[in-house]
Order: structure tokens, then C-alpha cells, then sequence
């Protein structure tokens, strides 16, 4: 299908685009960007009159964006840690890491380590870390956005 390819495109395109605008400098103002949900509602409208959301829904193509995202967030935060840290530390109970269910109490101890992680890279590669997490963070929120403007705008083609 070609929908998925498109919609990544347009995740890059309005990510870029933010980074851009987010980006200090003279011609930072002049290269702004805009975003509308007409991606989202003629998907949705060609979809309909194709007769293609039962095919579509089976890509699940939202679902394995927030996956692959979310997975390559949690690598680049583990490429931080020493690996050492990882598989023998303990968290603030005694209980070893790969113990832990919680997906909360993993991501304080997670979040902590990091800080510590950080720490003892050189400002250019904390740097370099820090903005890779935040890029793959910005990814799943503008997939989370696509999701949301697309769902609402199929409710306008339900028969």
C-alpha cells in the first residue's frame, strides 16, 4: 500500500519542518512551516470510496510506528548506559533492573541512569544523545497527531 509510505513522508516533512523553525539563526523565521490535516482527511476520504479500510486497518500502521519509534528511543537511551550498569544495577529497592516490571519504576530508573550516563560524556555527545531521544520522541508525537486527525476524519465517510 501506499499510504504508510506517504504518511511517513509526511511525519519526516513536518518534523524537519518544526526543527527548522525551532532552529536559531537569520533565516530561521522565513523558513517556517504550517500544518493541516488535509493529508489526513483525503487518505480517509480515498480509503472510503475505494473501499480499502478493512485493508488498511490490517497494516496496523499506526501501531508499528509507535513501536519502532519507541524502540528506537529506548535503544538510543541505552547506548547511553554502560552496559555494565544495565544487567548488574540495582534500583533504589535492592531489586535488580531486569527484574522490574513496572514500566514506571523502569523508566525513573532509566531516566535516572541517563542523567548519570550523560555525565560522563564529553558536552558534544550529550548533546549529540539528547537530541537523538528528543527526534524520536518528536516522531511518535507527530504519528500520534496523524493518528488522531485521521481517525477523526474517517467519522466524516462512515456510511
Amino acid at each position: 500500500s501506499l499510504v504508510p509510505a506517504l504518511f511517513l513522508s509526511h511525519t519526516e516533512a513536518l518534523v524537519a519542518g518544526k526543527e527548522r523553525l525551532m532552529k536559531r539563526g537569520r533565516d530561521a523565521g522565513a523558513q517556517g512551516t504550517f500544518t493541516d490535516d488535509g493529508l489526513a482527511l483525503g487518505t480517509a476520504y480515498l480509503l472510503q470510496v475505494l473501499k480499502q479500510n478493512k485493508s488498511f486497518d490490517a497494516l496496523h500502521v499506526f501501531e508499528s510506528a509507535h513501536k519502532y519509534y519507541a524502540e528506537q528511543q529506548k535503544q538510543a537511551e541505552l547506548r547511553i548506559l554502560d552496559p555494565e550498569s544495565v544487567t548488574g544495577d540495582e534500583d533504589e529497592t535492592g531489586e535488580l533492573v531486569s527484574r522490574v516490571k513496572e514500566p514506571e519504576r523502569k523508566s525513573n530508573w532509566l531516566q535516572r541512569n541517563i542523567s548519570k550516563g550523560l555525565d560522563s560524556l564529553s558536552v558534544d555527545e550529550a548533546q549529540n544523545h539528547k537530541l537523538r531521544i528528543q527526534r524520536f520522541s518528536n516522531y511518535q508525537n507527530e504519528w500520534l497527531l496523524l493518528k488522531y486527525s485521521f481517525s477523526g476524519a474517517r467519522i466524516f465517510f462512515v456510511p
